[in-house]
């Protein structure tokens, strides 16, 4: 019942007016501290890069994900540049009507699906730092196909064609050798494929290492 889709059932019901835009890719969104206005991800993937050091990246966002929100329960200023990494197609909507439709209780519970979808970023995060060194960045993998709501495809995960090597190097916060060696490793285990440009990820053996580190990947979203 509660989802994005039906939050923008919600804001039509109450004559909110909100923009649709498609972005390009490698487009920056917002790096405003004090924007008032929030963004849905209604289609396509977007980086959050430290507005202080903007070549660190902070986690990858999807469909149905919020950007901002955490600015409306707490006004916690905007400490990320929000770019997209593919296009993208954003409902813009004022933090001022978010707040508005919220105030009815039958409303509130969106609160809770908002916020659940941004704190997977925040988990994923930490259980990689709890990761074996040498499963960084599989996990890593993993945690994207979680975020993406990646489907799997004749057999494999299809990233999208924008999330380059040099974006999977960002999003592991690993050091280029590092990450070099175990990207050539699981090439050559053969879990990881590159065809015409695109990182693959081979559903059979992600599923037997998924399983040795109590991942989920049959449930979107669900890392155990």
């Amino acid at each position: 019942m509660f989802s994005y889709q039906e939050f923008i059932k919600v804001l039509d019901a109450n004559k909110i007016e909100y923009a649709k835009v498609r972005y390009p890719a490698a487009e920056v969104i917002t790096n405003d501290a004090k924007d008032d206005y929030v963004y849905l991800i209604v289609n396509g993937c977007v980086g959050a890069y430290f507005c202080e050091e903007p070549s660190s990246m902070y986690s990858l966002f999807g469909e149905g994900i919020m950007l901002g929100y955490c600015m409306i329960l707490d006004a916690f200023p905007n400490k990320f540049i929000y770019k997209t990494i593919t296009e993208s197609f954003i409902y813009v909507i004022k933090k001022a009507d978010i707040e508005y439709v919220l105030t009815f209780p039958e409303n509130y519970p969106f609160n809770y699906f908002f916020m659940r979808e941004i704190s997977k970023a925040i988990y994923y995060k930490s259980l990689t730092s709890c990761t074996s060194s040498e499963d960084k960045l599989l996990h890593c993998l993993f945690s994207i196909i979680q975020l993406l709501k990646i489907p799997v495809k004749e057999g494999y995960y299809i990233l999208p064609k924008k999330i380059t090597t040099k974006i999977l190097l960002q999003y592991s916060e690993l050091n280029s050798s590092t990450f070099y060696k175990q990207l050539a490793k699981l090439r050559k285990q053969e879990i990881v494929v590159k065809h015409e440009n695109v990182w693959m990820i081979s559903q059979k053996k992600a599923a037997e290492h998924a399983d040795r580190m109590h991942i989920n990947l049959e449930e979107k979203g669900t890392i155990l």
